[in-house]
């Protein structure tokens, strides 16, 4: 795939609290001109990269900001429409919202202070100060850290928020209309005003581009009675987050994960159930965090509620354990800094102890696709899921991404704890994703879905693939999928070694590939004297092969992947070639379509 660097990052969006920059996850051409994905902690360096950009070890807590847009999220804008029909008609007018004086900042500055709201600068003023104070290099990192923090504390805000899914293709039919506000830059943010507003129930965001009056803008609308939603192409709809003292409203858990507190209460025997455990710390005003032991046959741990209390300032660490669920108090009482985040890259890379084989079917797979949310890949994905193509195709497949998502009728994308964003660098000028893909096996790891197939299939989003040709070149290697011995196979799809559009892992490949996954970190951290400037699929690729080539054998199946960077045959983007089990990239849906069709698909 091909990945933009930081400078990609500067469109048109909105950058911390009471500031509109041109830039940031909520950039103006973000849903079509930025591929990406990302590092993952909540820790970041203040030093810069050297001359090439990269992603560093994160080992400085990042400074939450605020990471909404006030200048038009705070404002009423005037002539709230009824409909997007009705504000599409408006076209051709300004829509941009009445400036609001923040009352609290005006008090301030009579006494001669200012708020350190008001007193950030704006995006220009940023960009300037850090290309006039540092090199090229430098000053893109800086900017693209900064684009990171802000989407991060989104996305704890929303992990503590307890935030429903957002709806793909539809709008609420029963809405009366609050407010619409332009220049709002992804359905995340359109969900978060929608909170902040007293009285508004259910947002709808315009993620169609080149609508005037509809792209962009968010539509708060309040309801009256249990929201209703009808199809609509183009826009996203969500239902409000939760709001303080709504305890049915309940943050994200996390499994297999302990979390280590600056203290604890009396832990609580015979707790039932993970919902039990979570309303015991809701009603307790001390309890800022609980772990309830889901483990069964484990006295001392068998349905016992550990509740436990965080220091202000502080935030718990999240710690891999087995048989556990942990999480935070219903009724949004928990603040950003309590996210169940990872804090530095040990935890990033620490995953869950790996189990035993467990032989499954003959040929059966477990496919799984990341994908970046308000980009591209969502329609694509959409197109795939309605026609049954691509990972679709298989008996079994997920959908994963840092928002969750109903993209379809049956396909609702489970939650990665990833900004997906990344720099370029490192010797191939490549993106330097492999913090993303740490947290995307990590989920893989802990859900264990995998266990149930004889193999697993990484796609990409703009890759097309076809999964009946695959079971003919596994056949002579299912003797080592998930044999009890723990010999296992992968495949090395290009001559340059294995590209992450099409991967291919039996899954006692994907069991060795977890039981290494933090001595694999450890030994190439020393191997490269630091960052190895690595994307996922060249390190997953040395992990298996210089780690666990004991049981696990790396065959070269080229017949796996045609693609454009791996010095293809000519024509190679017609997909006439039957023998290939899958073609990349081909990003918009015209393009997979012709592939797909071209193909007999």
């Amino acid at each position: 795939d091909t990945y933009h660097s930081s400078s990609d990052y500067q469109d048109a969006g909105h950058w911390g609290s009471g500031r509109q920059h041109d830039f940031g996850p909520w950039g103006k051409d973000h849903p079509t001109e930025v591929t990406s994905t990302a590092p993952e902690t909540t820790e970041t360096t203040s030093a810069p990269p050297p001359k090439t950009t990269v992603v560093y070890e994160e080992t400085t807590p990042v400074k939450h900001v605020e990471a909404r847009p006030r200048s038009h999220g705070a404002a009423h804008a005037q002539g709230a429409h009824e409909s997007h029909e009705a504000h599409e008609a408006h076209q051709g007018q300004d829509h941009e919202a009445p400036e609001v004086k923040d009352e609290k900042d005006e008090k301030e500055k009579e006494k001669g202070t200012v708020s350190p709201a008001a007193q950030k600068e704006t995006y220009e003023d940023f960009t300037e100060r850090v290309k006039n104070s540092m090199s090229e290099d430098a000053s893109r990192h800086e900017i693209f850290s900064a684009h990171r923090d802000a989407w991060l504390e989104m996305l704890q805000w929303q992990q503590v928020s307890g935030c429903p899914a957002q709806m793909m293709g539809k709008d609420v039919a029963n809405g009366q209309a609050l407010d619409s506000i332009p220049h709002v830059l992804s359905a995340a943010v359109c969900q978060r005003l929608c909170t902040e507003r007293a009285g508004c129930d259910v947002s709808a965001w315009g993620e169609v581009r080149n609508r005037p009056g509809l792209t962009n803008v968010c539509f708060l609308k309040s309801t009256n009675g249990p929201a209703q939603f009808k199809d609509h192409p183009g826009v996203v709809s969500s239902m409000a987050c939760c709001r303080a003292g709504e305890d049915s409203k309940c943050p994200e858990v996390v499994r297999d994960a302990d979390l280590h507190t600056d203290d604890s209460l009396p832990p609580q025997p015979g707790v039932g159930s993970l919902e039990e455990c979570q309303q015991l710390c809701t009603q307790n005003p001390r309890c800022n965090a609980f772990t309830w032991g889901a483990d069964r046959n484990s006295p001392g741990l068998t349905d016992v509620c550990f509740m436990k209390t965080i220091a202000e300032g502080n935030a718990p660490r999240v710690l891999e354990k087995p048989g556990v669920v942990s999480g935070l108090p219903c009724g949004c009482r928990a603040p950003v800094e309590h996210a169940l985040w990872p804090q530095n890259e040990v935890e990033l890379f620490k995953m869950p102890e790996p189990g035993s084989p467990q032989p499954a079917e003959v040929g059966s797979a477990y496919c799984v696709i990341l994908m970046r949310a308000y980009t591209y890949e969502t329609s694509l994905l959409q197109l795939q899921f309605n026609q049954r193509k691509g990972v679709f195709a298989c008996p079994g497949y997920d959908v994963f991404s840092n928002q969750e998502m109903i993209l379809a009728d049956g396909l609702k994308t489970k939650k990665i704890r990833s900004s997906q964003m990344c720099e370029v660098g490192g010797e191939f000028k490549t993106a330097l994703n492999l913090r993303i893909f740490a947290a995307f096996w990590k989920e893989v790891f802990t859900r264990k879905d995998y266990m149930n197939y004889n193999w697993l299939v990484k796609a990409d989003a703009d890759t097309v693939f076809f999964y009946h040709r695959l079971p003919g070149l596994l056949q002579e290697y299912e003797d080592r999928a998930s044999s009890p011995s723990g010999e296992g196979v992968y495949f090395n799809n290009c001559k340059f070694g294995m590209h992450g559009p099409l991967e291919v892992f039996s899954q006692n490949a994907l069991l060795a590939l977890q039981g290494h996954f933090t001595d694999c970190y450890f030994y190439f951290r020393k191997l490269c004297s630091g960052d190895c400037h690595w994307g996922e699929d060249l390190w997953v690729d040395q992990c298996l092969k210089r780690r666990a080539n004991e049981t696990i054998s790396r065959v070269n199946k080229y017949g796996l992947l045609e693609e454009q960077h791996c010095d293809p045959e000519e024509d190679w983007d017609s997909c006439e070639n039957p023998h290939k089990v899958a073609f990349h990239p081909f990003k918009s849906e015209s393009a997979w379509q012709r592939c797909m069709q071209n193909a007999g698909g």
